[in-house]
């Protein structure tokens, strides 16, 4: 550095500044420090404090829209005025008595491939009355998650104007649409990632053939579920994905006079193209596998596939054995369950009344307990029986003698031996005695999952509407949010994010639910749950001790529990009051303190 000449001496005094300069002033030193803090905080504590930290940290961050229809009386318009700048949409729209606005979402997605000034068709209030953020607005919409059921026509979606910008599109339609994934792909040529949920006929596009696509698609995952493709389009479609990383045809339909899919043929061709796979599934609707087709299914094209996925009924005992050697570790475990079923006593029916078609949860309920394999798993998505999670059978104090015997006779409670997962998707079934015992499912659920699961990011719960004992006809849900039913058990999941809980209609007192958020931590609501907890009474005790009577009349092995994590002294002196009233009386208790 050169000697700059000195300035001469000024004897009038410099103002002082304004404040001290300060070193969270050097917008490179802030960078330095927002590096070290997670996209949680980022989001909803820093971009908060000024503007200078909204336009460093915006980057990081992925802004979504998300509109659910039970949210009435909201309309999805005014969410949909947020889209630009957004990254993400998702639209969730699956109630029969609402009438969907469908020229509200194909306005906006028309918009939006145009510049923010032309938004003002779709709303003029918005851009009156707010000022866009340079750098915003113009990120394009890069994913769209759209669950619809039939009020949603299969041309209004068909017809969408998908923004070429998409890398990620969902379309979960039930029970199924007509739509052509040749258009979708031709349409959005930086699709990497296709999941669609339903019966995908032959139309223009696809009728074309991979003429109509481009010469070379970047996808790495394609997911379709009831396809009804033709074998030899989706095979020409393969061949122009080499990079290809994720397939799953899940329960392929037949295509009208076509042969049904010759799954040899489909392997010889995929081994050909040598797609660097990662994960790899394959089933078709009312047709079962030999066992040899099941294991090539399973082990061949992905021998050494760390996240797997399965129809429920093809966990057959030679698979489970094959899973139980492998040497490498599961990260991801998805189940599903074909889409009509019926509930049987300790598992499911695939044909109404129909014994023969019985697949129970029992290999899928022995892997998750004694899979060495599972170890590491942090996905975990599945229909299970809340009766698995019954520990002590504290739910036979509810049914009848003929019912205790068979629940203690089928089941076999354990712990699962993933304790470290960081996503849960479960679909909880109640198949013994109905309505009677659906708070204490989700008591015993909550309690189970907060103890055996610890570390969970992201929970998912769903009660089936259509989940029934034979003869019982009415749903089995509907006060799950009572403070009895245990949904405060899962404060204790500390890195919790998202939590969501699907049930029909449920009503409770404010102060049973509101300790979710910061206003229902006040005094007033407080001394609210301390007098619903303190009316229990003494039906805390004596659950406990009919629970315990129960459990040893009808249990032929009361101290059975699968898996090796049972023998932590530990996880099962913490899980002592599973099930019970007195579980949710400490948990209020302590969240109640200061």
């Amino acid at each position: 550095m050169t000697q700059s000449p000195l300035e001469p001496l000024s004897l009038t005094p410099s103002p002082a500044p304004a404040r001290p300069l300060s070193p969270l002033d050097l917008p490179e030193l802030l960078q330095r420090v927002f590096s070290f803090i997670d996209r949680y905080t980022l989001a909803n504590t820093v971009v908060h404090v000024c503007r200078q930290w909204l336009l460093l940290t915006h980057h990081r961050l992925s802004r979504e829209i998300t509109w659910d229809v039970n949210w009435q009386p909201s309309q999805p318009k005014y969410a949909l005025t947020g889209l630009p700048g957004a990254e993400r949409l998702v639209l969730n729209c699956c109630q029969s008595g609402f009438k969907w606005r469908g020229t509200d979402l194909h306005k906006a997605l028309v918009a939006l491939q145009r510049p923010p000034s032309r938004w003002s068709p779709l709303s003029r209030w918005y851009w009156s009355t707010s000022k866009s953020i340079a750098g915003f607005s113009d990120i394009p919409l890069r994913e769209i998650v759209l669950t619809v059921s039939n009020n949603c026509t299969d041309d209004w979606i068909y017809n969408l104007a998908f923004p070429q910008s998409l890398t990620s599109l969902t379309i979960d339609k039930t029970p199924w649409a007509s739509l052509d994934v040749g258009r979708i792909l031709a349409i959005c040529p930086l699709l990497e990632h296709l999941y669609l949920s339903s019966s995908l006929v032959v139309k223009p596009w696809t009728s074309r053939g991979k003429e109509a696509l481009p010469e070379r698609l970047p996808l790495r995952s394609l997911v379709l579920k009831r396809p009804y493709n033709s074998q030899s389009w989706i095979e020409d479609l393969l061949t122009i994905t080499p990079d290809l990383e994720d397939l799953k045809l899940i329960g392929i339909v037949k295509n009208g006079n076509e042969q049904p899919w010759n799954w040899r043929h489909f392997c010889d061709h995929l081994q050909s193209l040598s797609l660097p796979l990662k994960q790899f599934h394959y089933s078709t609707a009312k047709v079962f596998p030999t066992e040899y087709e099941l294991e090539e299914m399973v082990f061949t094209i992905c021998p050494n596939a760390k996240e797997r996925t399965f129809q429920l009924y093809n966990l057959t005992s030679r698979v489970l054995s094959g899973l139980m050697e492998q040497l490498v570790f599961l990260t991801a475990l998805d189940i599903l369950l074909p889409d009509h079923t019926n509930c049987h006593s300790d598992g499911w029916l695939l044909h109404y009344l129909d014994d023969g078609s019985r697949y129970t949860a029992l290999p899928l309920h022995q892997l998750l307990c004694e899979g060495s394999v599972l170890r590491h798993l942090k996905t975990l998505k599945m229909p299970y029986m809340a009766d698995l999670l019954d520990l002590f059978h504290r739910n036979t104090m509810y049914g009848t003698v003929k019912v205790m015997q068979e629940i203690s006779t089928l089941t076999v409670p354990g712990i699962w031996i993933c304790q470290d997962l960081d996503t849960l998707h479960l679909e909880l079934h109640s198949h013994g005695v109905g309505r009677r015992r659906e708070l204490q499912n989700l008591r015993i659920a909550c309690g189970y999952i907060s103890r055996v699961c610890p570390h969970l990011q992201d929970l998912h719960i769903v009660f089936p509407p259509n989940c029934m004992y034979p003869n019982i006809t009415e749903p089995v849900c509907s006060q799950l949010y009572d403070l009895q039913a245990g949904l405060c058990l899962l404060s204790r999941l500390r890195s919790l994010e998202r939590l969501r809980l699907e049930c029909l209609g449920s009503k409770c007192d404010i102060s049973e639910i509101n300790w979710l958020c910061r206003s229902g931590r006040t005094a007033e609501h407080r001394a609210r749950r301390k007098a619903i907890v303190d009316g229990w009474g003494d039906r805390l005790e004596t659950k406990a001790i009919l629970s315990e009577g129960a459990r040893q009349m009808y249990n032929t092995t009361p101290h059975v529990i699968l898996g090796p994590r049972a023998k932590d002294e530990q996880l099962m002196k913490s899980l002592n009051n599973l099930g019970l009233l007195k579980d949710v009386k400490e948990m209020v208790e302590e969240m109640d303190t200061d």
